[in-house]
């Protein structure tokens, strides 16, 4: 199994505590090993994405594998991020999830025009949210459970 810090990172950018807060225990609950890293606002997520971006993806240990992305981030800041990963940004494997509520639909759609692909509501289920982190790989699929017999007898 990976160890934790080989595991891809999961970026957090939500401005509201208590949401933030929320989608934590869901991640948990659905017991998800990877660090976690959480920006309050879009600058110091752009600022982090650059940094990324500029040293390369070379360490395993700093690789982003995930960021969700609140939709409602004061300002342009999400559709400036999304802007910057669609562009020269990109940075390989990245999986962006945007969090925003059911009534942004112009929203919704100028995100998905950037190349979003996983929505989530602001409050998500645990499966909702073990659905898009099978999507995005960062669950760690369990081991199959072989069968072994004595001497050809059937199990």
């Amino acid at each position: 199994m990976a160890s934790e810090t080989s595991l891809p990172i999961i970026l957090i950018a939500h401005d509201h505590t208590d949401d933030l807060f929320f989608l934590r225990r869901r991640l948990d609950q659905i017991a998800i090993k990877n660090p976690i890293v959480t920006f309050s606002d879009g600058d110091r997520l752009l600022a982090f994405l650059r940094a990324m971006n500029v040293r390369g993806t070379r360490e395993i240990s700093l690789r982003p594998g995930a960021l969700f992305l609140d939709l409602d981030l004061p300002g342009e800041a999400a559709f400036d991020a999304l802007k910057w990963l669609s562009g020269d940004g990109a940075i390989k494997g990245l999986q962006v999830v945007v969090l925003s509520d059911a009534d942004n639909g112009p929203r919704l759609r100028r995100a998905k025009d950037l190349g979003v692909v996983h929505f989530l509501g602001k409050r998500p289920t645990p499966d909702a949210v073990e659905k898009i982190a099978r999507a995005a790989h960062l669950l760690v699929k369990p081991a199959s459970k072989t069968k072994f017999s004595r001497s050809g007898a059937k199990p």
